[in-house]
């Protein structure tokens, strides 16, 4: 379910938004922790829909969890010292966390920012909507902050996985994951990579400490990020965001004496010698028409999910239809192998539980639907299908088909997973 599937009528008061809203939130936000019993999935999916109809109408949430994250970053205390100890493992220890060099630099940065760390999990029990931006070019510092809060939620995660408490780091680190997905709504495409970046700090620890989980700690924090998945920010809703804002502010762009030079500034960083002749040339005119072409070639784009065909289907016309195009797609790619990477998570923590429940590994994922999983995970480069698992020998495969679009057998991609990849995306292997 998206944003953009949200349906709702311009009467919905902004009191019963934000209530639809909190419901889900509260619902993921203790969704991993002990309860008597497992929530039944009619709630779940009820709660799932009365979310995503929240906001239709431009209602701001009157509690914001955006205001407690950046009360949470303005708390911060040395968090550059963060950077290089929170990716330093000992892989081949029995507790490569506990193994890892840094661990005492971890352990202070959490006793000193535990004030942050405190607003960061309320701010997981209320809506966000990102700050309204009325100039493509204005500053979002709060978007850096953010990263910085999500490399402190990393090093808790570490420190309770270093003492051994599994289920609570597997939790922290989905804090992360549900923070990520926070941070994009409302926000352009910039809000939707820092979002991106947060899920996957956050989602990359969990595969060390997914060995270590029990069986309920295996089936809590399926449980919780089936629930995420379910919310997760789609390219399109930024885009069309980006779209919003940049429109907005042309006019008053175009007024201006020195506009080009304007457009050759915030273009910049393109670094595009092409880019740069069309804006030496271009009329005003010639510049909106190209803009509002290339918009809604992105928007055809991502309002699909991200494969190499589509890719190559969105075919950008001139210098300025290349950099609006193939911005947006290297975002909706991005967005695609979080997804990806999450629902293989997702599936291999279902898998842990019913191992360790049953002593045997399900000869297929919908082996573990209801009992550890509400559906079968699906793979985001080959939409509509399912992940590709086996079992073999005494363990099992488990895979998506990666970027290729092709069924490789499980050959994991060798190297860093980019759009033109060719292998699987491999479990364990690529996270």
């Amino acid at each position: 379910m998206t944003d953009d599937s949200r349906i709702t009528s311009p009467a919905r008061s902004r009191r019963e938004s934000a209530q639809a809203d909190f419901a889900f939130a509260a619902a993921v936000s203790t969704a991993g922790r002990p309860t008597p019993g497992r929530t039944p999935a009619a709630t779940l999916l009820a709660l799932c829909l009365l979310a995503t109809a929240a906001f239709a109408d431009g209602a701001r949430p009157p509690i914001n969890a955006h205001d407690f994250l950046v009360a949470a970053a303005a708390k911060l205390v040395e968090k550059d010292k963060l950077d290089d100890a929170l990716f330093t493992l000992a892989p081949k220890a029995p507790n490569p966390f506990a193994a890892a060099p840094g661990l005492a630099t971890k352990r202070r940065a959490v006793e000193q920012n535990r004030e942050a760390l405190e607003l960061i999990h309320k701010a997981l029990a209320w809506p966000y909507a990102a700050p309204e931006v009325a100039n493509i070019s204005a500053p979002m510092p709060y978007l850096a902050q953010f990263r910085s809060l999500g490399r402190l939620l990393r090093a808790e995660a570490q420190v309770a996985a270093a003492d051994e408490d599994w289920g609570a780091a597997a939790q922290i680190d989905l804090d992360c994951v549900a923070m990520g997905g926070m941070v994009p709504r409302g926000a352009p495409l910039i809000g939707l990579l820092v979002g991106l970046a947060i899920e996957s700090v956050g989602a990359r620890d969990l595969w060390p400490i997914l060995p270590h989980l029990s069986p309920g700690e295996a089936r809590a924090a399926a449980h919780r990020l089936e629930l995420l998945i379910a919310r997760e920010p789609a390219c399109r809703e930024a885009a069309e965001m980006e779209r919003r804002i940049l429109r907005g502010t042309l006019d008053e762009l175009l007024a201006r004496e020195d506009w080009r030079e304007t457009l050759q500034q915030l273009l910049a960083d393109q670094n595009d010698p092409a880019l740069n002749a069309y804006l030496e040339d271009v009329t005003k005119e010639r510049f909106v028409a190209d803009l509002v072409q290339s918009q809604e070639a992105a928007a055809a784009a991502v309002a699909r999910p991200w494969t190499r065909a589509t890719a190559a289907e969105a075919k950008p016309t001139g210098a300025l239809g290349g950099s609006v195009v193939d911005s947006t797609l290297g975002c909706h790619f991005k967005a695609t192998l979080v997804s990806t990477r999450n629902s293989l998570l997702l599936s291999e923590l279902a898998l842990h539980a019913c191992h360790a429940e049953k002593g045997a590994w399900p000869e297929t994922l919908d082996a573990l639907v209801p009992e550890y999983l509400w559906t079968v995970p699906l793979d985001p480069f080959t939409p509509g299908a399912a992940l590709a698992y086996r079992r073999e020998g005494d363990g099992h495969v488990l895979y998506s088909v990666g970027p290729d679009g092709r069924d490789d057998g499980g050959q994991a991609i060798a190297y860093n997973v980019e759009a033109g990849s060719d292998g699987d995306l491999m479990a364990g292997v690529n996270p």
